[in-house]
């Protein structure tokens, strides 16, 4: 500091008088106390203010594509990963022959231009690109496709289609011309990052390692380019899930698809326009035996512009109508009866399976104790509300000392035969009360539902029977929110360490989510609202009353379920409101939290429907530590301009 600025003897003097006074003050126990909460308080709202603002710019970062220029070592370590990808593949055991159906259309010079000069900076390219063309096409898009032709001899191979034909018959075309062991597709203005094919292979030969087989078909992230900023984002899938994909779009992820498996399933179906690749993908999952992989790289820019033939509007209400229609096949194949609608932006759809004609005995365990407003609001609303017919409520009070429960738990039997009461006095164990519940009950479905919940949606129960009726399903939860609106649970997150988190915790109730309002598989869901089959349950040997009494039976059990081939489904359509813990003060459950890091700690820290690049805390951001091979929409414009990543650059 300067001369003048350094402190005196004077100043030095003062301030070891005032630390002494602070010292004997905080000596004292009262004072002490006070100064430690203080100091709580504020690094809890710092730490507060930090969690918000890094969600912040994760969920910027997540809904939007950069194009902010990298800095000059950001580009050098793109174009460093990229040569090493060119050098480390030849040496992989698999060499996968790839081959791109393009289905020319209507497609603008410039469309075309983006589209094959990101094909000509592959590091690992394909074996050929297969061009369906229509038979009158504009002169400056047939010199686009010339020009690629001359500079890339023996790649380009064409097909000359009707005018009239759709895209399945161009894609059909070009299948019949293709060489590759795989094939994918774009559409005219799509462009690839000069890593993708390489990204394909790499995970082609990581599944043959470790499997010894190969995959029916692999998805990736990508980034989607549209009209304005709220169309451009970029996507985090999950792995795969049926449960998850018939309802979501193909139209956001690049696919791959292995030529013999498409073959077993057949081509690309008429009457799909938009859908085709939905289609085919669904199709391939259904008669396939393996399970399409996910590759959680983002490889691509997927062009969405309405100014384009496939995205206008008419095209765009087109192609959800062949996305319902996809859905709805594929749960014919699978031979489960459902009828599917639109719903949402996006390309969603909503299936709603056929409940049996004799309606199961579902039975309500509810652990309870004390809180009568809590109680009364929570079976008032399961009463008044639940539109299914078929269901009993079982109590298990753990040891109420207040009268006036007593006198409503009398009242309840007495007015409602749905309603019985047991009495499990003993210390508080969760997972001991609903075991206890489970074994009183009657009926054929079991759900576990916390004294502090109100049910908002009266087909609760029928949403998500829906999917436990299903011998493939082992757990279904609901969508809870807090009664500010705001989600409390869209199903539960690997957190590692930390064992698990809720999805979309905190996001609005009332906005559209990535994840928490879409039927989507999970690796659990909260005990707080679960359904299960009483069967399957107490196949389990019920919930661990020993090593997670308390905080994590739910999670335990549920992966469980995952291990013995079952999967765990979160619905969005079953909605309650959860007063979080209100009846049950705060415990120390560090033990619970050992034992579950040493029960399931490989499957809470690899999640397979939790995207790595996000941070594990359930709200759907980018992890920033993460170094991701992906050029920003800046830069990619400048070698998609140049013709090659190596191309000398301002920022690098």
């Amino acid at each position: 500091m300067p001369h003048d600025e350094r402190p005196t003897e004077l100043d030095v003097s003062v301030w070891q008088r005032l630390e002494s006074a602070a010292g004997r003050q905080l000596q004292k126990p009262k004072w002490a106390a006070r100064v430690r909460q203080l100091a709580r308080s504020q690094r809890r709202i710092t730490d507060h203010l930090l969690a918000a603002t890094e969600r912040l710019e994760g969920y910027i970062a997540f809904h939007s594509a950069s194009t902010e220029p990298e800095p000059p070592e950001g580009v050098r370590v793109l174009r460093s990963y990229f040569r090493h990808l060119q050098a480390h593949l030849p040496h992989l055991k698999l060499q996968p022959d790839f081959s791109i159906l393009i289905y020319v259309g209507q497609a603008s010079p410039q469309e075309m231009r983006r589209t094959l000069s990101s094909v000509g900076m592959q590091v690992y390219p394909p074996t050929d690109v297969c061009l369906a063309v229509p038979e009158s096409l504009p002169e400056r898009t047939a010199q686009v496709i010339a020009d690629f032709a001359s500079a890339h001899p023996g790649l380009l191979q064409t097909v000359t289609v009707a005018g009239s034909a759709d895209a399945a018959s161009g894609f059909n075309e070009c299948l019949a011309l293709a060489q590759g062991t795989w094939f994918t597709v774009l559409n005219p203005g799509d462009v690839l990052f000069p890593n993708a094919l390489a990204e394909f292979a790499k995970r082609i030969n990581e599944e043959h390692h470790a499997t010894h087989s190969l995959p029916p078909a692999l998805f990736s992230d990508v980034r989607v380019e549209g009209d304005t900023p709220a169309d451009r984002y970029a996507t985090f899938l999950s792995g795969w899930s049926w449960f998850t994909a018939v309802g979501n779009s193909a139209s956001s992820k690049l696919v791959v698809f292995q030529s013999a498996s498409s073959n077993r399933c057949g081509d690309f179906r008429e009457g799909f326009d938009g859908a085709e690749v939905q289609d085919l993908l669904l199709r391939v999952a259904d008669h396939s035996e393996l399970l399409p992989v996910h590759l959680p790289i983002s490889v691509g820019q997927l062009a969405r512009s309405s100014e384009s033939a496939p995205f206008t509007a008419a095209s765009l209400e087109q192609a959800q109508q062949g996305l319902v229609q996809a859905a709805q096949d594929s749960c014919s194949r699978r031979g489960l009866p459902a009828t599917a609608k639109s719903y949402g932006v996006g390309g969603k759809v909503r299936l709603q399976f056929v409940l049996p004609e004799q309606l199961p005995l579902i039975s309500i365990v509810i652990p309870t104790k004390n809180g009568l407003n809590l109680l009364t609001t929570c079976i008032n609303s399961v009463l008044q509300r639940s539109s299914y017919p078929n269901f009993e409520v079982v109590l298990v009070d753990n040891g109420t000392t207040d009268p006036t429960v007593w006198a409503e738990y009398e009242r309840l039997q007495a007015s409602d035969s749905r309603i019985r009461v047991y009495s499990d006095p003993g210390y508080f164990n969760f997972a001991r009360l609903i075991n206890t519940g489970v074994q009183e009950a009657a009926g054929d479905f079991v759900v576990m539902l916390n004294n502090d919940v109100e049910v908002l949606t009266p087909d609760w129960l029928e949403q998500m029977l829906m999917f436990a009726q299903f011998p493939d399903v082992g757990a279904v939860g609901a969508k809870l929110l807090y009664p500010s609106g705001a989600v409390q649970h869209g199903g539960v997150v690997g957190a590692g360490p930390h064992i698990a988190a809720h999805s979309g915790l905190g996001a609005p109730g009332n906005r559209e989510h990535f994840f928490v309002d879409c039927v989507h598989e999970a690796i659990a869901v909260t005990g707080a609202a679960l359904m299960i089959s009483k069967e399957v349950f107490l196949s389990l040997g019920q919930l661990d009353e020993d090593f997670v009494p308390n905080a994590y039976g739910d999670i335990d059990i549920c992966l469980e379920l995952r291990r013995r081939q079952r999967a765990v489904v979160y619905t969005p359509w079953a909605v309650l409101i959860h007063h979080e813990s209100a009846t049950r003060r705060q415990n120390v459950e560090l033990s619970e939290i050992v034992y579950m890091r040493r029960k399931w700690g490989a499957e809470l820290l690899d999640d397979p429907y939790l995207n790595v690049k996000l941070r594990r805390d359930g709200h759907y951001v980018p992890d920033p530590i993460l170094q991701n091979p992906e050029p920003s929409a800046g830069l990619l414009e400048y070698w998609l301009q140049a013709g090659s990543f190596e191309a000398d650059h301002e920022w690098g």
